[in-house]
């Protein structure tokens, strides 16, 4: 698997997986995303989509689990007999199949990069791209009212 990145306008570091990969790079970019989630103070780019879904595929597979980890407004991505699929909600692409470990060093690589790119260029993004962390999930990610104060989740 060919592991690369591409850049959005603002900067914000997407991965690409070459032939053959048209669901993951498109589940990839929507459910997972290296953008911050709204109301976090961070102000470029972002590990946490990336660490929750790392984090639930570990639990999950761990677990014994099978079932969607995450998702995005059009795509989402499973645990299923100990492999993760990317899916369609609309019929983009047929659903495709990775094993754990090559979903993991895709995730990693993809960690990698965003992380340099934080650290060494940071790119602003702005509000408008984010989306709601999950319920749940860690309080540092969670929206904040305009007075600072922690907002309720929606």
């Amino acid at each position: 698997m060919d592991v690369t990145f591409v850049r959005a306008k603002h900067g914000t570091p997407y991965v690409r997986l070459g032939l053959g990969w048209v669901g993951f790079d498109e589940a990839l970019a929507d459910a997972v995303s290296p953008l911050p989630p709204r109301g976090s103070a961070e102000l470029s780019v972002s590990t946490y989509w990336i660490d929750r879904a790392l984090s639930q595929v570990r639990r999950m597979v761990t677990a014994g689990e099978t079932g969607p980890f995450q998702g995005g407004n059009a795509t989402a991505l499973s645990v299923v007999e100990g492999q993760v699929v990317a899916s369609s909600d609309y019929d983009m692409f047929d659903p495709e199949v990775m094993t754990v470990a090559a979903f993991e060093e895709v995730l990693q690589a993809w960690r990698d990069e965003v992380v340099r790119v934080r650290d060494k260029e940071r790119p602003q993004i702005p509000e408008t791209y984010r989306r709601n962390p999950y319920p749940g999930d860690d309080e540092r990610a969670a929206p904040r009212s305009s007075e600072g104060e922690r907002g309720t989740r929606r």
